[in-house]
């Protein structure tokens, strides 16, 4: 794409750990399965997040301290989250 002047496919990922409802939910005459909760609307804020931090994942707290040592982390510092307060926000350190 690079080469015919198209830009890159790029997507954001917003992750953040804790509770959420995992399952059918609807009517009879319509079920869909879906995740609802703080978490996963903590999630998807996060996702939208990456475009303004040009930064292709995100993480909250909760998250960054499961990854351990196992993964180098950049602390962000708190950022407004959209229709929530500010949440300390944390990157992967991605190296090529």
């Amino acid at each position: 794409w690079d080469k015919e002047g198209i830009a890159p496919l790029s997507s954001g990922i917003g992750l953040a750990s804790g509770d959420a409802v995992v399952g059918q939910i609807g009517s009879p005459q319509r079920l869909d399965f879906t995740v609802i909760g703080d978490t996963v609307n903590l999630a998807s804020r996060l996702e939208s997040l990456t475009r303004r931090l040009k930064t292709p994942i995100l993480m909250d707290e909760r998250t960054a301290t499961l990854a351990g040592t196992e993964t180098q982390i950049d602390n962000l510092g708190p950022q407004a989250i959209k229709g929530m307060d500010c949440f300390p926000v944390y990157r992967p350190r991605i190296t090529p």
